[in-house]
């Protein structure tokens, strides 16, 4: 593990003196990764394509519709739910 020095030039003697800090590393996703569909001409997860704009669905409708029944990503995320 890698660690991160704060530079003495930015030190004030009036402040506490620098901390050693462990680097944070990037969390990694375990299990199955996320599967890409081509959408609006980019590549998208489900979950980046429900906070698009475009998308008329929640993110649990778009997977229902996807995964489930089998519908084109951009036609699931464009068809808006019916409302009772």
């Amino acid at each position: 593990m890698e660690l991160v020095l704060a530079q003495a030039a930015d030190w004030d003697e009036s402040e506490e003196p620098p901390v050693e800090r462990p680097e944070v590393p990037t969390p990694k996703r375990r299990g199955r990764t996320a599967e890409l569909y081509q959408v609006f001409g980019q590549e998208l997860t489900l979950a980046r394509l429900a906070q698009n704009p475009d998308c008329k669905v929640s993110y649990n409708t778009l997977v229902r519709r996807v995964k489930q029944d089998g519908m084109d990503p951009e036609e699931a995320a464009t068809t808006p739910s019916r409302t009772r």
